[in-house]
């Protein structure tokens, strides 16, 4: 079964609102910051705060990263014996059945997230109708079940 579609940037911002990782790493380099600041014994000063907060709220006021171009545009999907095979105007790439979590599914969108940090955004309107988004996404659940190890 093949797919051809669009990732538009509206997609993206779905999967980021989904996967919700951006947070918590500005979490990570706030805690970073504090953790080396007490271990070289300036934490007691008020400027440590100071500089603590002042990078708390450049983290929190950051907006997302802008989108490659490479990963928007028009791109086609075979859903095949081995796994998925991609192709896009920039890349042509083979994904196994293997390295693929399994799907995560959510009203608009179907996010497909593969070793190490990969993820394939199957937007649902796409599809022509209800039918045909029923059958995609069991075939990609049925041929994604089979590489996981508690299926074998």
């Amino acid at each position: 079964m093949t797919i051809t579609y669009s990732l538009n940037e509206a997609d993206i911002a779905a999967w980021q609102e989904h996967s919700s990782l951006q947070p918590k790493l500005n979490l990570w380099w706030i805690m970073a910051a504090a953790v080396l600041g007490a271990a070289i014994g300036i934490w007691h000063t008020p400027a440590f705060f100071f500089w603590v907060a002042v990078g708390a709220l450049v983290l929190a006021l950051q907006t997302g990263e802008k989108v490659p171009a490479e990963v928007l545009g028009v791109r086609s999907m075979s859903l095949e014996r081995e796994g998925l095979r991609i192709h896009s105007p920039r890349y042509r790439r083979l994904i196994f059945w293997e390295a693929c979590h399994p799907v995560e599914e959510t009203e608009t969108h179907l996010f497909l997230t593969f070793a190490p940090r990969g993820v394939i955004i199957i937007p649902r309107r796409i599809f022509e109708s209800a039918e045909a988004w029923s059958q995609f996404r069991h075939e990609l659940i049925h041929r994604n079940i089979w590489s996981l190890p508690q299926a074998a």
